[in-house]
């Protein structure tokens, strides 16, 4: 009776997949039943699939996706539900897609110049809806791309965006979540200069951003949840600290990087 009840009743289809997908994240950040959130991730995955309203929970539900970056590969979250809700017209849903689908290229691919252009595009439609929370962040992941592949002096955005021609450094990001309190748009600039102070063995400016980082961490998030973002921080700040103790034979920095590797070792039994 549940079975014929759950295939011949949509409502009861979306409430139980809604259901599902509310306990992944909540189990995935707040527990350590690893296993049954993965366990529960499929299923509701696979019941989203096969539901005939599977655009609009794909949709609606891809930032909880998000969250399987502490469990699985990035590459895993290739699809963001972005066409989802373009194809349905769910403009606030488009964009938080758009934002994750550049968080996890960013850390992901090789065609950076591909990603660039697509940001320029996102720049666009967040600006034209007003988006400017999602508009800062990625943002800040566009002003990392031009680092790193070279041409952030000269690639520029085609008309003005929040009233910057050429958008917003990450300085400047990094002022206008100070002056907003903004810990989401803190969180992207700080995880994107230590990448790209990371690949460009610059580990004393990394090294600047660690006070910074715990300072966030232990007075904005005194949740003990297991926040993605939060782990690239240790794993950055992890990395410039174990590189700084072998050059400057510093005991403090022998310390947090063994600190951060205890962090990230918790990490891989999750």
């Amino acid at each position: 009776h549940v079975s014929y009840f759950f295939e011949n009743h949509s409502s009861y289809q979306v409430f139980c997949i809604l259901s599902l997908f509310h306990q992944y994240p909540a189990l995935l950040h707040y527990s350590s039943e690893n296993e049954l959130a993965r366990k529960i991730s499929r299923i509701s995955e696979s019941l989203m699939n096969g539901n005939r309203n599977a655009h609009s929970l794909r949709a609606k539900l891809t930032p909880f996706f998000s969250v399987k970056s502490l469990v699985e590969p990035l590459q895993m979250m290739a699809d963001s539900g972005y066409n989802s809700a373009e194809i349905l017209g769910d403009v606030d849903a488009a964009m938080t897609c758009g934002l994750i689908h550049c968080a996890v290229s960013f850390h992901s691919i090789s065609d950076l110049t591909g990603l660039q252009k697509y940001m320029v595009i996102l720049f666009h439609q967040m600006a034209k809806h007003k988006r400017v929370g999602a508009l800062h962040s990625v943002m800040s992941y566009f002003d990392s791309v031009g680092t790193l592949i070279g041409n952030g002096k000269s690639c520029s955005i085609d008309g003005r965006i929040d009233g910057h021609k050429e958008g917003k450094t990450n300085k400047e990001l990094y002022q206008i979540a100070e002056q907003i309190e903004s810990t989401y748009l803190m969180h992207h600039v700080i995880t994107n200069q230590m990448c790209v102070h990371c690949y460009f063995r610059e580990y004393s400016l990394v090294a600047d951003l660690f006070e910074k980082n715990r300072k966030m961490r232990t007075g904005m998030n005194n949740t003990g949840a297991k926040r993605n973002l939060d782990f690239s921080h240790v794993f950055f700040e992890g990395i410039s600290a174990l590189c700084l103790a072998r050059n400057t034979k510093q005991e403090k920095w022998r310390q947090i990087g063994e600190n951060s590797i205890k962090t990230m070792t918790k990490q891989e039994k999750w």
